[in-house]
Parts: C-alpha cells; sequence; structure tokens
C-alpha cells in the first residue's frame, strides 16, 4: 500500500539488497509478509531510517533482537531486527545515525503506519536511494498454504481457500443438483428407516404368537 506524504526512509545500509519482498494479507493469514529482509555482513553499521525516538529495543518472544524508531508526525514505526541495537529505549535518534550492527547477513525491517497498519517500506527506500536504487532478490521460502485471496460472495471477502470460495464458484445448476441430491437422500434414508421399523414390529408379534401357542400345549 503507497503512503502518501510521508518523507523517505533512510536505507539502513547500502547498497540496498531486498532476499524477501513484502507480501500484503489479512491479519493471521497464512503466508504474509509484513517485513522485507535485506541483505547484509555481520557486524556491519545499522543507519536509523528516519529522526525520531527509540520505542523499543531488545528481544521479541525470545527471538533475535530488535530496535524500533517512532518517525515523528507521520505516525511512522519502523522496526529492524537481527540487530545489536545501540541505543536504549526512549533515545533520539537522527536519520543516517548509527542504530546499531547486523548481527548475521539478513536483515528485517517493516514500517506500521497508525491507522492503516503494515506498508511495503521498499518504495520509501526506493525514494530515498537515489542512483542505488534497491536490488529485489526475492528468495522464496516453503510456505505450506500461501495466502490468496477469493472471490467475494454477496459482498463479503473470504481469505484463503475454504467451502465459502468453492460455493461461490459453484453454478445455481450446481446448487440446485446439490439441493435435489440432499432430498432424496434424505427421502431414502426415511424409508429405510420405515422399513426397519414394521420389521422389528413383525418380528415382535411372530414371537408372542409362538409363545402363546407353546403355552396352549
Amino acid at each position: 500500500m503507497p503512503l502518501a506524504g510521508p518523507p523517505p526512509l533512510h536505507p539502513p545500509l547500502r547498497p540496498v539488497v531486498v532476499r524477501r519482498t513484502y507480501r500484503d494479507a489479512p491479519v493471521f493469514a497464512a503466508g504474509a509478509r509484513r517485513s522485507v529482509r535485506l541483505g547484509a555482513t555481520a557486524g556491519q553499521r545499522i543507519a536509523a531510517p528516519c529522526t525520531g525516538g527509540v520505542r523499543f529495543a531488545g528481544r521479541v518472544a525470545g527471538g533475535s533482537p530488535v530496535i524500533t524508531v517512532g518517525c515523528g508526525a507521520w505516525g511512522l514505526r519502523v522496526t529492524v531486527g537481527g540487530i545489536t541495537p545501540a541505543l536504549p529505549r526512549g533515545a533520539p535518534v537522527r536519520a543516517g545515525g548509527r542504530l546499531g550492527t547486523a548481527l548475521g547477513s539478513e536483515l528485517g525491517l517493516s514500517v506500521r503506519r497508525d491507522g492503516i497498519g503494515y506498508v511495503d517500506p521498499v518504495p520509501l527506500l526506493a525514494r530515498e536511494a537515489g542512483p542505488s536504487t534497491p536490488t529485489v532478490l526475492d528468495v522464496p521460502r516453503r510456505i505450506q498454504r500461501p495466502w490468496r485471496a477469493a472471490p467475494a460472495v454477496h459482498g463479503l471477502r473470504t481469505v484463503g481457500t475454504s467451502l465459502v470460495e468453492a460455493s461461490a464458484r459453484a453454478s445455481p445448476t450446481a446448487d440446485r443438483s446439490l439441493g435435489l441430491t440432499g432430498s432424496v437422500l434424505g427421502a431414502t434414508g426415511l424409508l429405510i428407516w420405515a422399513a426397519r421399523a414394521i420389521a422389528v414390529r413383525r418380528g415382535g408379534r411372530r414371537t408372542t404368537a409362538a409363545r402363546r401357542a407353546a403355552l396352549r400345549r
């Protein structure tokens, strides 16, 4: 989702090589990528993407260290992962200033805007990079259930492959056929149940008659 108005982001490192691109998707959808992966070198200096203040610096749920910078009036929050933070929470920072050092060969970068959600950071980096345009080298990863938008059903939007999506693709003729098949199956089941009930009753009557005949003897 492009941003209208916010200033460009300062590249956290150069050259900017995008190894995994951003993939927009609804919240909690499988296959969503809310961050991009940038190629890096262990120990490489990481620059602040904007002027603002450090909102968080540390580990999240036992993962690799991250640092989040609030970028001022536009409500942007930029999070850089795979980094050893050089600044504590609450510290001021200027765009291009030292933010920390890379831990390994990849750097995670995500951008969130208040009231909108996660957005693609690459266009903002491209506006600042100038002649050094980001190189996109997307490395695919195995995703068991890649996200795919389903067609609208009576104004409702579904996520992923589901029964709703299957019913959206079905024709009215198919719907009528399914309804007729269900009616036939229901009637057949009712007839089978009635036949079994009659057989049980007849069997009971025969048993009673046999007992009475035995007593008369």
